[in-house]
């Protein structure tokens, strides 16, 4: 529970974060960037606003949505590693539960790297130097190494017991 509530604030806290840097940008922002960092699409302020904020909420209401979906999907449309053992009736509400976890968990990741890509664009809006590349970099790697934690924990989670 508790780290379904701190998805939930993580993703309050990104909407939040864009609708007020949105109020210092100007009216045209650059959208999109080259790999040297340099802007390559613009959109008006209000359409990234709009744009962000949808995700957030887009994102984590599908994070959100996973363990509802679990309970009511049959068996056979689930990917999930052992689902078989994992999702037999006796074990599928503990299951859904823990499914549940690990996806807020990883909707604070995705919502911690769209904060950050969404500043590190803010910077370079707000400034005539183009996006920093390493910037960019460092935030995808650290997404990344926190992605493959992540799977390694989950498939982990769902190992079958030792007998």
């Amino acid at each position: 529970m508790l780290t379904r509530n701190l998805q939930i604030v993580t993703a309050l806290a990104g909407i939040g974060l864009t609708v007020v840097l949105g109020q210092f940008l100007p009216e045209r922002v650059a959208t999109h960037f080259s790999f040297s960092g340099q802007p390559n699409a613009w959109s008006s302020n209000l359409s990234n606003t709009l744009f962000f904020c949808a995700m957030f909420a887009f994102i984590n209401l599908l994070f959100l949505s996973i363990p509802f979906l679990l309970r009511k999907l049959p068996v056979s449309l689930i990917n999930m590693p052992n689902r078989e053992y994992w999702l037999s009736p006796e074990r599928r509400a503990e299951s859904v539960l823990r499914v549940g976890m690990h996806m807020a968990e990883f909707g604070i990741g995705v919502n911690l790297f769209m904060m950050a890509v969404e500043y590190l664009s803010f910077l370079a809006n707000r400034s005539t130097a183009p996006l920093s590349p390493v910037g960019l970099i460092v935030l995808a790697s650290a997404f990344l190494s926190f992605m493959i934690f992540w799977i390694v924990r989950f498939v982990r989670a769902f190992r079958l017991p030792a007998n």
